[in-house]
């Protein structure tokens, strides 16, 4: 994969090692190469309060 941003590629390998379901950031945009989902923080607190609600 080719990254500008160093940082952000570095973001994305320690989440694929760990497994995580999605990565939570302002800049979307930077991580259009991405294997992992990618969510807003408004979206991210969206399906979080989507999904506890369909829990009761």
């Amino acid at each position: 994969m080719e990254w500008d941003d160093f940082e952000d590629f570095v973001q994305f390998v320690v989440g694929e090692s760990l497994s995580v379901d999605c990565i939570v950031t302002r800049n979307v945009q930077d991580f259009i190469s991405s294997l992992i989902p990618v969510l807003t923080p408004e979206k991210f607190l969206k399906t979080i309060n989507a999904a506890n609600n369909s829990v009761t």
